[in-house]
């Protein structure tokens, strides 16, 4: 789970003084509670236990230390100087301005009731929209206690042809509630300690909880100075530039909702920053959520610990990384809610960081009563004492591991990896600063141990990379986030584009027309199958092509294997040899089963050419299907295998389907590239009966990029079912 969570906080305009008061209310009068302060007795779970402190630069220069207090907080979160309270930017935010001129016209009719055509047209949305939202609401009304009532309910009724009626006042309430803006007044930053650092909190003696909380301070600073230096925009015009610094506010946690140890901290950013002229504007808060801030600070919090106590760590995974030394028992039994909220997003389907957030919601306890700290922290250290891990064993954990001097012989090292297929574009051929950042940190935790580098250490060695003959920028206009390559990848997709352009005609012969033509009315009689007129010529085009590398296009469901089928045939009458490859092996096992040919894995054909074998022949045909899996280096690879053997290629897939794991988009490159020598496939064969005409449809709507089009053409159609939860 990444160490950093950003969420904006705030309301529908109407709505901003009472989201402001529950905000400050949640943060600050808890940190009252937990304080002993107005006679309350301990404080509420995943409750602030004291008063926040500034943190950042500071808008226009003028930064403010030391506590905050409840009114400093509530006139920065409506927009003014938390000291004096003049207003520095609008209450209602950027996207209340933008609508606060917005009208709603009567909805004029002389009808009793409108109908779904004519509701959607007043709120100018999909009928299947209005469809959905009136039986979410039936829905809810009918039993609130299992089905969620919708984000904005729609009342309706039933006529006796069960058609809907909606009453004209319904409409006009739905859509002065569904127009009214929504207000931003801060963003929560979250930072989510690693739960060995909890678990080591607890049994610690006070001067070791001293040390953890200020390396975890250390964390807070570190990201949010990052997040200053790279992440902060405001939009002036139609343009984001960067601003001066922020205004935040740390409160420090220890519990989550399951009343369980969680150290984690809440920085609430107000929604007020400068731009370079010193005018003070909201937030452009696209850039806040495109950065390593979570890695680097999760970095400076493991070196700081790793240099006062010396902590050992495990390998980081993902900007994260647990104590080592501590068994997973004592972890797991305090980890209900983890369990929780991965169990329910594993239950979607995906592990994705906005799956792990709707459960996180969906699961989330309301308050408790308050709980007394100290017996709270009492049964804490017992229960991790009852599964093995007691306050000796946190003693234990002192002095395994201290971080040695980086040198400049670790520099070549780095830079080195960096630059390696394992390294920057493993998984991407174009990077960013955010991304040289998370590199970095891998490497340096890439076996555990003690964090070598601090914060400024990972950037200094991130500036001095960028900058460094390795590395290619390709953005050369002015921008924050300009985007890099390396030389080696460069001069790699240049080799594989040359070789494919050298490769134009250079064979004298192709498989001649006829014989084309003979082995498809062969296969024809023997399968009992026609191919179609795209099908035809897609085959007479590969097999016949005097190109050593030639590509092919074919959507899904459109006959890609039937008509490789027959030009594996062709290929072989005419004395060729095709050879199948495919990323996966299920993949390989259709394509050896189609079309009755040996393949391979690209993995298992790579690793032989890796060890001074070259399988492939003059007459060789390698048929790599599904290419646009294939990664850049695979790419190569098999290009240069060709082009040394003599042999030939057809590179087939369709590029709106999967892309590769690795570094890809090559393959799509050179569709681009060599756009009039492509072989097509057109007809979707798979949804060919009238009943499947609507799937085929939205089908090619997803394929061109109309994903919500497709979506209400299924919704239309009644292909689509709604679930109330994740169990329907």
């Amino acid at each position: 789970m990444p160490i950093l969570d950003i969420t904006p906080l705030g309301s529908a305009r109407s709505g901003t003084a009472g989201a402001v008061a529950a905000i400050v209310d949640y943060l600050t009068n808890s940190a009252k509670r937990a304080l002993g302060i107005d006679g309350a007795v301990g404080y509420f779970a995943d409750r602030a236990e004291r008063p926040g402190i500034w943190r950042g630069r500071g808008v226009n220069g003028e930064q403010l230390k030391g506590e905050v207090t409840p009114e400093q907080l509530t006139r920065l979160l409506l927009g003014g100087h938390p000291n004096s309270g003049v207003a520095l930017v609008s209450s209602i935010g950027s996207s209340g301005r933008a609508a606060r001129d917005r009208s709603t016209p009567s909805t004029a009719t002389s009808k009793e009731f409108l109908d779904v055509t004519q509701t959607a047209e007043r709120l100018g949305v999909d009928p299947s929209y209005v469809k959905r939202v009136l039986l979410a609401t039936e829905r809810h009304e009918r039993d609130p206690s299992n089905q969620r009532p919708p984000l904005q309910p729609l009342h309706g009724v039933r006529d006796g042809n069960n058609r809907w009626r909606v009453e004209p006042s319904e409409v006009e309430r739905f859509l002065r509630a569904r127009s009214e803006p929504k207000v931003v007044v801060a963003y929560d930053a979250t930072f989510k300690w690693e739960k060995s650092i909890s678990v080591a909190w607890v049994q610690a003696d006070p001067d070791t909880r001293r040390i953890i909380e200020h390396a975890l301070n250390e964390g807070v600073r570190t990201g949010i100075a990052y997040l200053e230096t790279q992440g902060l925009e405001v939009r002036a015009g139609e343009r984001r530039v960067a601003a001066d610094g922020m205004w935040a506010v740390q409160y420090r946690h220890t519990s989550n909702r399951n009343l369980e140890p969680q150290l984690h901290d809440h920085v609430v950013i107000a929604n007020i920053a400068a731009d370079p002229k010193g005018n003070t504007r909201t937030i452009a808060g696209r850039a806040l959520f495109t950065h390593a801030t979570g890695h680097l600070a999760g970095q400076a919090v493991r070196h700081f610990l790793a240099e006062q106590l010396g902590y050992e760590w495990g390998p980081v995974r993902n900007g994260t990384c647990d104590l080592a030394h501590i068994h997973p028992t004592p972890l797991s039994a305090i980890s209900t809610r983890s369990a929780e909220v991965q169990e329910l997003a594993t239950s979607y389907g995906t592990d994705s960081q906005q799956a792990r957030r709707i459960a996180a919601l969906t699961t989330r306890k309301r308050k408790q009563e308050p709980t007394d700290p100290d017996a709270l922290e009492k049964r804490w250290s017992e229960t991790l004492s009852y599964w093995g891990f007691t306050p000796e064993h946190e003693r234990d954990l002192h002095g395994r591991a201290r971080p040695v001097p980086f040198r400049d012989t670790d520099t070549a090292k780095l830079h080195a990896f960096l630059d390696s297929p394992t390294g920057i574009t493993k998984q991407s051929a174009l990077f960013d600063r955010n991304d040289v950042v998370r590199a970095v940190i891998a490497c340096d935790g890439q076996h555990g141990g003690a964090a070598r580098l601090t914060a400024d250490q990972v950037e200094r060695e991130t500036t001095r990379w960028l900058a460094s003959e390795a590395v290619v920028r390709l953005d050369h206009h002015d921008t924050r986030t300009p985007r890099y390559t390396t030389a080696s990848m460069l001069q790699l997709e240049t080799d594989v584009i040359a070789a494919y352009r050298h490769g134009i005609n250079a064979l004298p012969d192709g498989v001649n027309q006829s014989g084309i033509r003979t082995e498809q009315a062969l296969w024809q009689r023997a399968t009992g199958h026609t191919l179609g007129a795209d099908q035809t010529a897609f085959v007479q085009q590969l097999a016949g092509s005097h190109d050593r590398f030639a590509l092919g296009v074919g959507p899904a469901g459109t006959g890609k294997t039937a008509s490789l089928a027959v030009a594996c045939r062709a290929w072989e009458s005419a004395g060729y040899q095709p050879l199948g490859t495919t990323v996966t092996g299920a993949a390989a096992d259709v394509l050896a089963d189609t079309c009755g040919i040996e393949t391979r894995t690209v993995a298992s054909l790579i690793t032989e050419l890796n060890a001074g074998h070259n399988p492939l022949g003059p007459n060789t045909v390698l048929i790599v299907a599904e290419a646009s899996t294939l990664s850049n280096r695979d790419h190569h690879q098999l290009v240069r295998a060709v082009t040394a053997a003599g042999a030939r290629m057809r590179a087939i897939g369709d590029p709106a389907q999967h892309g590769a794991v690795d570094a890809g988009g090559l393959w799509s490159q050179l569709l681009d590239t060599h756009q009039d020598r492509v072989a097509h496939l057109h007809e979707n064969r798979r949804q060919a009966t009238a009943p499947m005409r609507d799937v085929r449809h939205a089908g090619d709507l997803l394929r061109n990029g109309h994903g919500r089009d497709a979506i209400t053409l299924l919704a239309d159609t009644t292909r689509l079912t709604t679930a109330g939860t994740p169990a329907d």
